[in-house]
């Protein structure tokens, strides 16, 4: 079974309130319960972690399972894969080319998916 980390980090967000509102609706897209934490992020301002956990369906090829989940929210991911860990990582950053499949999603400035087996 693989278990999922998915870290975002937001921009342009003045309360945690709206924080929280992002996060469930990730959850939401990733299939998952509201399994999140959220804090302020210091390295910018108005900005907010994000951190939603979630497990695979064992069922489903765990490459495709996290391009699929993934793309639920933007696009485009940088794809890393280590073979010998069988660990999957996929890197969004904000950039002119970017693609939202929520108009909630656009304040999302960078975030990370991680695989790893349980």
């Amino acid at each position: 079974m693989n278990a999922y980390r998915l870290v975002v980090v937001t921009e342009n967000q003045n309360t945690k309130k709206k924080g929280e509102i992002l996060a469930q609706l990730l959850c939401e897209m990733l299939e998952t319960q509201n399994e999140f934490m959220i804090e302020k992020y210091p390295k910018f301002d108005n900005s907010f972690r994000i951190e939603v956990t979630g497990v695979l369906r064992p069922d489903k090829n765990t490459i495709e399972a996290s391009i699929v989940l993934t793309d639920r929210i933007c696009s485009p991911w940088m794809v890393t894969y280590d073979g010998l860990d069988g660990k999957i990582e996929l890197t969004f950053n904000k950039s002119s080319s970017s693609k939202f499949r929520k108009t909630e999603f656009n304040v999302i400035r960078w975030s990370l998916f991680e695989t790893e087996k349980v």
